[in-house]
């Protein structure tokens, strides 16, 4: 019994520290885009981070395109992370920031107008790609995106 009580305070505490790195990672995102783009900071409330398994979060994502790291859900006010995610991790990073950019766009004081959805990625595609070069690395090398595939996403 004390090893359970054990094991379940240490998993309480792992997730608090997850949860911690999560937010204050996401406050340093929201400051790098707005000083990197048109963008402002909302002045509604920063999404909540919901921590879900790869299978639930590509299932969510309905994702033709494979694999993806995260999710915005606009209605709920929630980025979906897949429960790998480590903000050490500049890849998660890049994730969490492609992310925070639509829930900026969609919170601007004046309202952004996109022909379609796959307009949406555009300029989050573009921070997240000088986001990483910014740290030495590259869209391609951490997300194996070419720019060719980028356009073909943002395609309406």
């Amino acid at each position: 019994m004390k090893y359970l009580a054990l094991l379940i305070f240490l998993s309480a505490c792992a997730q608090g520290v997850l949860r911690q790195d999560i937010d204050r990672e996401l406050d340093m995102i929201v400051d790098w885009i707005a000083a990197n783009s048109d963008l402002v900071r909302p002045t509604r409330a920063r999404p909540h981070v919901v921590v879900t398994s790869n299978d639930e979060l590509q299932r969510m994502a309905k994702s033709k395109m494979g694999q993806i790291g995260a999710l915005y859900d606009p209605v709920r006010n929630v980025i979906v992370f897949n429960e790998e995610w480590q903000a050490y991790k500049l890849r998660d990073r890049s994730f969490a920031l492609h992310e925070v950019v639509h829930w900026m766009e969609l919170n601007q004081p004046k309202t952004r107008f996109f022909l379609c959805n796959n307009q949406r990625e555009i300029l989050a595609y573009k921070l997240q790609s000088m986001y990483l070069t910014s740290q030495g690395s590259s869209l391609l090398r951490e997300t194996g995106l070419t720019h060719i595939m980028v356009k073909e996403l943002t395609l309406c």
